[in-house]
């Protein structure tokens, strides 16, 4: 007897379970569906998020400025561009130059306007950066420093 109700209590409560959780699942599909949070869905491609694939006349890479050798009109070395200035809006507005030294001992950072660099090519096809200053004028120069914030 005691195996009959034993029994019993379990199908009833098997049962009672399964209306239940049948009771709280619904089949309806929701009206409205979000696909992915805000960090997994993807932002529309505008002009100003378009990858660029390759570079256009003029363009220049900062690998290829940066560490160069600055040399006068005349031929003079003059130094070499330790950094670029950028302004907000992304565009490069000035040039930092060491000038003097040895081996960057004692250089002196003189920053000029990104205009007054001219790329040129030598006599080996080589790019060569140029300004139309003396190496004396820009050790003359005040120093350029680094604005503080």
């Amino acid at each position: 007897m005691n195996k009959t109700v034993l029994l019993a209590a379990t199908l009833a409560t098997v049962t009672f379970g399964a209306a239940q959780a049948a009771g709280t699942m619904s089949t309806d599909v929701p009206k409205t569906t979000t696909v992915g949070t805000p960090s997994t869905v993807a932002p529309m491609v505008t002009a100003a998020t378009t990858p660029i694939a390759t570079t256009r006349p003029g363009d220049h890479l900062t690998s290829e400025i940066v560490g160069r050798n600055v040399y006068a009109r005349t031929g003079e070395k003059i130094g070499d561009v330790n950094d670029l200035l950028v302004d907000g809006s992304g565009k490069v507005t000035g040039v930092v130059i060491g000038v003097g030294g040895f081996l960057g001992v004692g250089e002196k950072a003189v920053a000029l306007p990104y205009a007054a660099l001219t790329t040129t090519l030598d006599d080996k096809g080589e790019r060569r950066l140029t300004v139309d200053v003396t190496k004396d004028t820009l050790q003359k120069a005040p120093t350029f420093e680094r604005a503080e914030g």
